[in-house]
């Protein structure tokens, strides 16, 4: 998952431009926000490959099944981290 390892370095990055323009606090609360971002689009991503590959790989209801109690946990935890990375 590219998302996963480019999310956190582009985090780390903007995080070391932040230090060196003197925004510690700044710094610390943007690469926090970035790295969690990039975790729930990862989150994301692996929800969207579940569904297609249970659609069009394997069609059984079997697999539809299961599809419809997994996916549903993994949306609401994607939900609270959207809602703990914006600080609503």
């Amino acid at each position: 998952m590219a998302v996963l390892v480019i999310g956190p370095g582009v985090a780390l990055a903007s995080y070391l431009a932040a230090l060196a323009r003197g925004r510690p606090g700044e710094a610390d609360e943007g690469a926090r926000q970035a790295v969690g971002r990039s975790i729930l689009l990862g989150l994301e991503v692996l929800i969207v490959a579940d569904i297609v590959q249970t659609i069009t790989i394997d069609p059984t209801l079997e697999n539809a099944a299961a599809l419809g109690v997994g996916d549903p946990q993994q949306v609401d935890a994607a939900e609270v981290g959207k809602v703990r990375c914006d600080g609503e």
